[in-house]
């Protein structure tokens, strides 16, 4: 598990390239769909980390 500041700066950068992701290729694209889903994970790590 990574330490909070590590998990915090990866879901900031995950999250701009997501946005980036859908500017140019829609909402609903797959690529954009995947992004979303490795935020999702990082963002529960993130829950994880901070309660302990």
């Amino acid at each position: 598990m990574q330490p909070l500041v590590q998990v915090t700066n990866n879901i900031d950068l995950l999250r701009n390239e997501m946005n980036t992701l859908a500017q140019e290729k829609g909402l609903n694209n797959p690529d954009v769909l995947e992004k979303s889903r490795e935020l999702d994970q990082l963002i529960y790590e993130f829950l994880i980390v901070k309660k302990n």
